[in-house]
């Protein structure tokens, strides 16, 4: 019964909606005293859900969703509320909490159907101004208080790919939204990938999902989940990074990697792999280094610039989604 009134609430929301919209009211206004946005109350209904009756409502969801990113333009996607994270990091959250859960709610159809409406969501949220490539300082729990972590939207991203997920296609899906932020100008030779930390130093992999750097976040997969379908997302990331990255950038990810494993640290014979192929001193194939040195020339923005290049339709195509 709560399901069936759900979804007509969230059309009537829609419908108010758009008469205040027409009628001049600021879809970026924030309110105390969190000093959320509208687009941030959205976000809340979101997280309120269950898994299967998110399944049921997504289609009016998105359309909230998408009214407030068309009239709030950038002032409204980029906003943070008082704890400094903004719309699109709360809605990954979320996500990630659900899909962990363990294996009844990580069923095919819910994981699929949420990566899908995230890599929906992240496409507007860009299309409409989203800063990519915005350094975020958000407020995170902590033992004994909360503490300011300095993040990105990439790590966010991979925090969210390399959850222990039950389903195992889950991890295929949801490489697409590291696709979907390079294709939109969010330049990963531009994300914070590491942290300064002493060589062998392993206190990192220590840290919470909320705080740890990318390598870090790498590493703990590699190392400390070695029977776990995880390792699937970290093989997802390093491909997508392997794939985009600059080689000084690629180096600087698979020494933090390492950094953070330590020396001589027992691994799979998957994370082995994972970890020769950033390593291995051999040059990446040609078409790799074009495709990084175009995508620059375009500022990451390959979306827009690529379909305006003379080139055929096949290549364009590998140009913009980078084989994957």
């Amino acid at each position: 019964m709560q399901v069936r009134r759900l979804k007509p609430t969230l059309h009537e929301i829609s419908s108010v909606l758009e008469i205040l919209l027409g009628h001049g009211a600021d879809p970026a206004q924030r309110s105390a005293p969190l000093y959320a946005t509208p687009l941030h109350c959205a976000a809340h209904i979101f997280e309120s859900l269950q898994p299967d009756m998110f399944v049921v409502v997504r289609a009016a969801l998105q359309h909230l969703l998408l009214q407030l990113c068309r009239d709030g333009g950038a002032a409204c996607v980029n906003a943070v509320d008082a704890f400094g994270v903004p719309v699109f990091v709360r809605l990954l959250t979320a996500s990630r909490r659900w899909l962990t859960a363990g294996p009844a709610a990580a069923t095919p159809p819910v994981t699929r159907t949420v990566v899908q409406f995230l890599g929906r969501a992240l496409a507007q949220f860009l299309r409409h101004g989203l800063d990519a490539d915005a350094a975020l300082a958000m407020l995170r729990p902590r033992r004994g208080g909360r503490a300011v972590v300095a993040s990105g939207y990439y790590r966010e991203l991979v925090a969210f790919v390399v959850a222990p997920v039950a389903d195992a296609q889950f991890y295929d899906d949801a490489r697409r939204l590291l696709v979907v932020l390079a294709q939109r100008g969010g330049n990963p030779n531009a994300a914070t990938l590491t942290s300064p930390t002493p060589p062998g130093d392993t206190g990192l992999v220590l840290l919470s999902t909320d705080e740890a750097p990318v390598s870090c976040l790498l590493a703990r997969v590699l190392l400390g989940q070695h029977d776990s379908v995880a390792v699937a997302g970290a093989a997802a990331t390093l491909d997508f990074f392997y794939r985009t990255l600059s080689q000084a950038k690629l180096r600087q990810l698979a020494d933090g990697i390492q950094s953070y494993m330590g020396v001589g640290a027992a691994v799979s014979p998957a994370s082995r792999a994972l970890l020769l192929r950033l390593t291995a001193n051999v040059p990446r194939p040609l078409r790799i280094l074009c495709r990084i040195a175009v995508a620059d020339s375009l500022h990451w923005r390959l979306a827009k610039g690529c379909p305006l290049l003379p080139l055929p339709r096949t290549l364009l195509h590998s140009l913009v989604n980078f084989d994957l």
